[in-house]
């Protein structure tokens, strides 16, 4: 059940976002720097860039929309349980709900985080190198060129691998604690549930942003 609603239900969707924000991204870079006002050559143009673009956005991206889509659903699904008195009923079983539903919710919703955002980062490459082979057969290597950062980044830029893995084992587990957390607290009506929901995709976002911040922070501080 939760694996259906946190990673199978929203997977498509994070498919065609993280392909339209990789090729409208480049597109942008493409255009600015290219096409307006600088006279860049495009293979210089996305040499720079890299998989820059990708290592930024993907963890923060992949968290807001995790949150808004699975994590909102299992919030939902623990809430209507307390609702119809599901879980008053596991206890009357002599069945703690922590091993029962709880635990298992955490795993599943923290485990489809870490694939969907690493479907996000692919997404996000494929995007960029289609729009670089079909507007931008000059600059090379489409692949090479947008996986650069990824797979082999130069010793400057490996600390932004190693922050957007960092970030994305946050957002795993933050996102998945505060899902079960609001969904678990006692629901009295319809309205609790929705209001669960809310505050959950509200408060994941403001710390995504806040953490996002905070990083780019240390990590130039260090520098």
């Amino acid at each position: 059940m939760t694996l259906s609603q946190a990673l199978w239900r929203p997977a498509p969707f994070f498919v065609i976002v993280s392909l339209l924000v990789g090729c409208t991204l480049l597109y942008i870079f493409h255009r600015a720097l290219g096409g307006g006002g600088l006279p860049v050559r495009p293979d210089r143009v996305f040499s720079l860039i890299g998989s820059m673009h990708v290592l930024a956005l993907a963890p923060p991206l992949s968290a807001i929309l995790f949150a808004a889509t699975s994590a909102s659903a299992i919030t939902a699904w623990l809430g209507g349980m307390s609702l119809t008195r599901q879980t008053a009923a596991l206890r009357g079983l002599g069945i703690a709900e922590a091993r029962y539903l709880w635990l298992p919710a955490w795993l599943a919703l923290a485990l489809a985080y870490v694939l969907l955002a690493s479907v996000f980062t692919a997404g996000m490459v494929a995007g960029g190198v289609a729009y670089l082979r079909l507007r931008a057969p000059e600059a090379g290597d489409a692949l090479a060129l947008v996986t650069a950062d990824l797979l082999d980044p130069p010793a400057e830029r490996a600390v932004f691998r190693t922050r957007a893995a960092v970030l994305i084992a946050i957002y795993a587990v933050g996102i998945a604690s505060d899902a079960v957390a609001k969904g678990a607290q006692e629901k009295t009506s319809a309205e609790s549930v929705t209001a669960a929901m809310v505050r959950s995709v509200m408060a994941c976002t403001l710390w995504v942003v806040a953490i996002e911040l905070v990083s780019l922070v240390v990590v130039y501080g260090a520098r």
